[in-house]
C-alpha cells in the first residue's frame, strides 16, 4: 500500500470519528421535534473541506450514522448517512468547481432544504 493511500484511510477514519464525537457528545434537545442540535455538522463540513467530495462524504456519512446508532435513533441511520454524505459531497464539489459565489449560494439553498427535511 502506498503512503498516500494509508494517509487517506487514516484521515477518513479520523474525520468519521470527529463527526461521531461532534454529533454524540454535545446534544441540545429540541422538545417539539424529538431531535437535538449538535456540533456534528461543523465536522461534516470540515470533512468535505479537508478530504474532498468522495472521502469527505464517506467520513461524514459514517460518523454521523454511527452517532445515530449509538444514540438509539435507529430509524434515522440510513437517512442520516445519505443527508450528511450529501452535505459533505456538495461542499467538496463546490470547492473543486471554483465559481464560489454561485456555488456557495446553491450549497446554502440545498443545505437549508436538507436540514428542514431532516427535522421532520
Amino acid at each position: 500500500m502506498k503512503t498516500n493511500a494509508v494517509q487517506g484511510i487514516v484521515m477518513t477514519g479520523l474525520m468519521a470519528a470527529l463527526c461521531f464525537l461532534g454529533t454524540f457528545i454535545i446534544q441540545v434537545p429540541i422538545p417539539f421535534t424529538n431531535g437535538y442540535i449538535h456540533l456534528g455538522d461543523s465536522m461534516v463540513f470540515l470533512s468535505g473541506i479537508i478530504l474532498g467530495k468522495r472521502r469527505g462524504a464517506l467520513a461524514a456519512g459514517l460518523g454521523s450514522m454511527l452517532a445515530d446508532f449509538a444514540g438509539g435513533w435507529y430509524i434515522w441511520i440510513a437517512p442520516t448517512f445519505i443527508i450528511k454524505a450529501a452535505m459533505a459531497f456538495l461542499l467538496g464539489w463546490i470547492l473543486e468547481k471554483g465559481d464560489s459565489k454561485k456555488a456557495l449560494a446553491f450549497f446554502t439553498s440545498v443545505y437549508a432544504v436538507l436540514w428542514i427535511a431532516s427535522a421532520w
